[in-house]
């Protein structure tokens, strides 16, 4: 009896020394995989970081490409009028390159309330009808659209309306394109459709070099005829 009663104890220690083993090896896989998954944690925060620098980086070019934009359709306006034509700037804030200004240089401002309503501020709906109401009073020959995103659209919306009325003088859209509301903003799945269609249904399309002309075609898939008119220095 006392053989067989020591026959189990050696059976269950042999047992108890194979569960050791076994929660040895586990606690050791375990171990491995807390190890690995820490590893993998803090690449996923270094690639989150370097992605948020990189949209911080895109978005800082973006805003400085459109104050550089800005400052070319402030000049382009001024040499116009001192030419004779009678100009309106339409945009949320006073161009700082304005100057004095010009007896035949006029700015008007888009004013875009907030509402409880809406998360964001219906710009696009503002400007359209900021162009609309200048056209009427101004009898607006053309309307030239800098930046597509989302100037092309606002514009595109604008004519519809003056359109729709009998009597009202219909002005021809002129969309010029930049390169970020191209390559950087509009190809963007979000916004593509819509930008692809108010360039489309612009009445004429300018781009400020050659390789934006490639680029909005092979991006936005663009048929109509676009025109190269490099910006300008004036010497």
């Amino acid at each position: 009896a006392l053989e067989a009663q020591l026959e189990r104890v050696q059976c269950r220690a042999r047992s108890l020394e194979q569960l050791d083993t076994i929660l040895l090896q586990d606690g050791k896989r375990t171990d491995a995989v807390l190890s690995r998954i820490a590893e993998e944690e803090v690449t996923v925060e270094l690639h989150l970081k370097e992605l948020g620098e990189e949209i911080a980086r895109a978005r800082d070019k973006a805003e400085e490409r459109a104050k550089f934009d800005s400052s070319f359709a402030t000049e382009l306006a001024k040499a116009l009028a001192s030419r004779g034509h009678d100009v309106h700037l339409v945009s949320t804030e006073l161009p700082f390159r304005l100057g004095d200004g010009h007896p035949r240089l006029h700015f008007r401002q888009v004013d875009t309330p907030t509402y409880p309503l809406f998360r964001e501020p219906q710009y696009i709906l503002s400007l359209a009808n900021t162009v609309v109401q200048t056209a009427r009073e101004h009898r607006l020959d053309i309307v030239h659209a800098h930046y597509a995103v989302p100037h092309a659209t606002a514009a595109f919306l604008a004519r519809e309306v003056l359109r729709s009325a009998r009597g009202s003088p219909v002005p021809k859209v002129v969309t010029t394109l930049h390169g970020t509301d191209i390559t950087l903003v509009g190809n963007d799945p979000s916004y593509s459709q819509i930008v692809a269609f108010s360039i489309e249904r612009s009445d004429a399309i300018t781009t400020v070099s050659e390789s934006l002309r490639t680029a909005t075609r092979a991006e936005l898939g663009i048929e109509r005829e676009i025109v190269v008119i490099p910006n300008f220095l004036d010497c």
